[in-house]
């Protein structure tokens, strides 16, 4: 399945990117900083901002599931 984690590269959101990856998944992890983005072979870092809509439209393209795990400030 095609995964989008939005908060992938976070304490919570970066465990669940590499165990959905280790699964079997395609992911792909909404970050502001993609260069500095730590988040494990195989996984697809995309640029982006959850206040950015048009951001969020190009992350969420073809994706089947979406997984959000942001803290809420």
């Amino acid at each position: 399945m095609r995964m989008l984690v939005v908060g992938g590269t976070g304490m919570l959101g970066a465990p669940v990117a590499r165990g959905l990856a280790a699964d079997g998944h395609s992911v792909r992890v909404l970050s502001r900083h993609p260069a500095t983005a730590h988040v494990g072979a195989g996984i697809q870092v995309v640029r982006g901002d959850v206040d950015d809509p048009e951001s969020i439209r190009r992350a969420v393209e073809g994706a089947e599931g979406i997984h959000v795990s942001l803290d809420g400030k």
